[in-house]
């Protein structure tokens, strides 16, 4: 206390029966996330999580889905303890922004699977991570965290940026201490990750109280005005919003209700350009295949010579065809088109 008033996390302590925290406590246990705040953090992370996720699918060419924020409170020293396996750490820090430290961990198995799907493997992994398969899982965990910091920028509508990640394997079995915040309290944001059935586990986001706090705060009066207009109420009602809002759903309705426009609504619009690709197949090679490419190397594609091509119109399928010739350029022949219904659940 200073001057004998009391500070905001004073007020709220006494409000929740908690002992009051003093100065002499420090920087880690003296700063206090309401549950307003700790729903507010928690639909952050869930924004940002979910770009990650996007960042992530296309890498290792998977359906990642990243949900259900939990937020806790926890002491450095046994939040780290606590693993019985090794796992894999990305810190960065804000530079810009915001404040203070980010750190994403992510356990040693998961790090094996998302390296061998980067590698053109089928996902299997078994032994110790090689020096090859951390690197590959390191680059897909740092444009997780750029892709995080981005949908971070365009919540709170302003620039922030990080120092690049640093990554490391840590082995708590073999006394491998790890304490990037000096041993106080953090803030840990527990996501569980499922890439289709090869993975399901939690993947954990940890920050400085101050930062977490701060993020908080951002949210709330951003969406809000201020963080001080009945923020544990409609904390909730957000945080239950996002939950229900999800792609499945979005597909239904739209699907419910495709109607086709009139011709005088398509009238308006006959003049945009779109872009228009023909993709003739696919193939997934590892990384030293692809390294070994060179003038007058052959890859096969996963599609016969018979087998109609695919037309997608600003990267959706919306036709299929075959290869003709139209004087000296290559042509397509459509042989189907696809339904209104069809094509929606592409997008």
């Amino acid at each position: 206390m200073d001057n004998q008033f009391l500070s905001q996390e004073e007020i709220d302590a006494l409000l929740r029966s908690e002992p009051v925290p003093s100065e002499s406590e420090g920087s880690g246990t003296g700063i206090i996330l309401t549950d307003a705040e700790k729903d507010a953090l928690g639909e952050a992370g869930n924004i940002s999580m979910g770009s990650a996720a996007t960042s992530l699918s296309q890498l290792v060419g998977r359906k990642v889905i990243i949900t259900s924020p939990r937020v806790e409170v926890q002491k450095e020293k046994e939040f780290f303890a606590s693993f019985r396996e090794p796992y894999m750490v990305i810190e960065v820090e804000f530079t810009e922004g915001l404040s203070g430290k980010n750190v994403l961990i992510i356990k040693e198995n998961e790090v094996g699977v998302i390296a061998s799907l980067m590698m053109g493997g089928d996902g299997t992994h078994s032994g110790e991570i090689t020096e090859l398969e951390q690197s590959a899982a390191q680059e897909a965990m740092n444009q997780m965290i750029a892709s995080s910091a981005t949908a971070l920028s365009e919540i709170f509508k302003r620039k922030i940026n990080i120092s690049p990640p640093r990554s490391k394997m840590i082995n708590s079995r073999e006394n491998d201490t790890y304490e990037p915040f000096g041993g106080h309290e953090v803030v840990v944001i527990y996501f569980n990750m499922q890439i289709e059935d090869l993975v399901d586990t939690d993947i954990m986001q940890v920050m400085e109280p101050a930062t977490a706090k701060e993020v908080a705060q951002m949210l709330l009066a951003k969406v809000y005005g201020s963080p001080e207009t009945e923020p544990a109420v409609m904390a909730h009602e957000m945080l239950e919003g996002a939950k229900a809002t999800n792609i499945e759903k979005k597909v239904e309705k739209a699907e419910e209700q495709f109607v086709l426009p009139t011709d005088e609504k398509l009238e308006l619009i006959l003049d945009i350009p779109l872009k228009v690709e023909v993709v003739l197949g696919r193939t997934r090679r590892p990384i030293k295949e692809i390294l070994s490419f060179g003038p007058g190397a052959i890859i096969d594609l996963d599609q016969l010579v018979d087998e109609d091509v695919e037309v997608l119109v600003n990267g959706t399928l919306v036709a299929k065809g075959e290869i003709v010739v139209v004087g000296e350029n290559f042509g397509i022949k459509i042989n189907q088109i696809l339904s209104p219904k069809e094509r929606l659940s592409k997008i």
